[in-house]
């Protein structure tokens, strides 16, 4: 057993005696130049266009990977910003939006630049880039992410600074130990990695296959020996010969919602649940409360309308096609639309319809900043319709098969997340010295 000492910081407890706790930029700001930044870069949408030289930003390392990226620019733009070039083995370190995420760029990548929200860190010789990215990435180890929340007061920061960079602490052993420690990671990340992987492509075919029976139940019907007919709409193909389809506007009353001032008080903090699209996702089937209400002098101060309860809420915008089921009367702001079934209509059938119809709506929708459906358009949107009797007995075929699918995928989700949990605790002990290897 080898001898401790107290690190002096709470969070990392106690670390072998050979190993020190340092700042980042006391091994980033050596004498042979390698050093902190620059952060961001003076990219603007002027800059951006299809060149040779790609754009890294935030999404290449929450994918992981580099291998694409979603902007180009010229060979004259990055002789002008060949500043903030990235180059194999510099550390990529988010510092807005997303803070807490860091990659080693990999050997083998297109040349090109950093976008705003990245900084890069070029380390010395007395520290692996990969030990570097074990102990930064709050997927990891955790160890720097808790000092930037302390920093934060308590909330996770919007953004970070090169300052606040430079100044976290860091456990560091001798090179030759963080060499072994990340061959050992490598090797118990991978095995992990790999079963993770697993359960994520089970959890993928199994959605599909809930898409699939449910897309057959609500266009085919449950028996397969009706005739059938072909229904005039391309994404809903053949139907029951005693089917037809329907507009939405004739199966439900449409209702718009709007937004109370933000500024006024007395419009907020009431008993009236409001709603966004935020709020809540398809998968969530049923809804019932939102992260704000509004006072009845709010909802009298704007367009918006409450809602009776067992209604579909759609959202219109940002993104177009959520659907749920509010079990309470609501209020919504106008990013959704609340439809109010007709009497001959399960609105469970239709949250069905509606969820496997997010494509179709999608194209139907329009704009540059954010994609939007209009009132109109989601309005005169064709969707199969039968008998009331039919639907019930379609939702209770499908609430019965979805709940076995829901059951297993729930059960590989909290595998997933036991996996995660376990990773990361590898991942601290070995950072932090706590386990022998």
């Amino acid at each position: 057993m080898r001898k401790m000492k107290d690190s002096g910081i709470e969070w990392i407890g106690e670390i072998p005696e050979s190993w020190e706790v340092c700042k980042i930029k006391h091994f980033a700001e050596g004498e042979d130049g390698v050093k902190i930044g620059p952060f961001g870069s003076a990219l603007t949408n002027r800059l951006i266009n299809d060149g040779d030289y790609n754009v890294y930003s935030q999404a290449n390392l929450i994918g992981a990977d580099f291998s694409k990226t979603n902007h180009t620019i010229n060979e004259e733009t990055f002789a002008q910003l060949n500043n903030y070039e990235v180059l194999p083995g510099d550390i990529c370190v988010s510092m807005m939006g997303t803070i807490g995420k860091c990659k080693v760029v990999p050997d083998g990548i297109k040349q090109g630049i950093m976008d705003s929200h990245l900084i890069k860190i070029r380390l010395d010789s007395t520290v692996n880039p990969k030990f570097f990215e074990y102990v930064y990435d709050k997927d990891n180890s955790g160890v720097c992410f808790v000092q930037m929340k302390m920093e934060s007061k308590g909330s996770i920061m919007d953004g970070l600074n090169s300052k606040i960079v430079k100044n976290l602490l860091f456990p560091l052993p001798p090179i030759e130990e963080q060499d072994f420690i990340v061959k050992y990671l490598e090797e118990k990340c991978g095995k992990i990695d790999s079963l993770i992987a697993v359960k994520e492509k089970s959890n993928a075919l199994l959605k599909e296959q809930r898409q699939s029976i449910i897309y057959e139940a609500v266009t085919k019907g449950l028996n397969s020996d009706v005739p059938m007919k072909y229904s005039g709409i391309e994404w809903i193909g053949d139907v029951p010969e005693t089917w037809d389809v329907k507009k939405i506007k004739y199966c439900f009353d449409l209702v718009a919602g709007a937004t109370p001032k933000s500024s006024n008080s007395e419009y907020w903090d009431g008993n009236i649940v409001w709603i966004t699209p935020a709020d809540y996702k398809t998968e969530d089937v049923f809804i019932e409360k939102g992260h704000k209400n509004i006072t009845d002098e709010g909802m009298q101060s704007c367009a918006t309308t409450l809602i009776p309860e067992n209604c579909i809420i759609f959202s219109k915008r940002a993104p177009v096609g959520l659907v749920a089921i509010n079990r309470v009367p609501l209020c919504t702001n106008q990013g959704c639309i609340s439809c109010i079934p007709h009497n001959d209509i399960s609105s469970k059938f239709y949250y069905y319809v509606m969820s496997v119809f997010t494509e179709q709506f999608e194209l139907f929708a329009s704009g540059t900043t954010f994609k939007e459906i209009s009132a109109d358009s989601f309005a005169n949107f064709l969707l199969p319709n039968t008998t009331f009797d039919e639907q019930v007995e379609i939702v209770n075929y499908l609430d019965e098969k979805c709940a076995e699918l829901d059951t297993i995928i729930k059960s590989n989700r909290t595998i997933i997340e036991k996996l995660k949990e376990y990773r990361k605790s590898i991942i601290f002990e070995a950072v932090t010295g706590k386990a022998e290897i």
